[in-house]
């Protein structure tokens, strides 16, 4: 599992910024396709990739956020941003209480590695154009 997130890491190193949609299941008049495309009515909407409504956070985690923490072991910042409307599952993706989203799988897995000396975080919450120190 690790050489296939090294792997993806190295692939990705080119690549400054990735937009990721995760549609959420009550999103009815969306419509995946392919992986990479959303479909909104008549209009269609291309990504770096797009998990659909049956997506788990393990899978969201692993295609998306491993990556960075990789990159963070070789000496590469990361920032991992969601964003959206009131309702539409960014704090749930990225993690509540329950230690499920991604900010708790990469906090287990950077703090679990031996090479691990020093972490500065930031958590904070954008809202009205007010920011929030979480």
């Amino acid at each position: 599992r690790r050489d296939k997130i090294a792997a993806m890491a190295a692939q990705r190193r080119w690549q400054n910024v990735e937009v990721r949609v995760r549609v959420r299941p009550s999103s009815r008049e969306v419509e995946v396709l392919e992986g990479r495309s959303v479909a909104l009515g008549p209009k269609v909407y291309e990504f770096d990739q797009v998990h659909g409504p049956l997506a788990t956070q393990e899978e969201v985690y692993e295609s998306g956020v491993a990556p960075l923490v990789e990159g963070v072991f070789e000496g590469f910042n990361a920032t991992v941003l969601a964003y959206g409307q009131t309702g539409s599952g960014k704090t749930y993706t990225m993690g509540t209480d329950s230690g499920d989203g991604a900010v708790w799988r990469a906090a287990a897995r950077i703090l679990g590695d031996e090479r691990t000396s020093e972490v500065r975080v930031s958590y904070v919450e954008i809202y009205n154009e007010e920011l929030r120190d979480l």
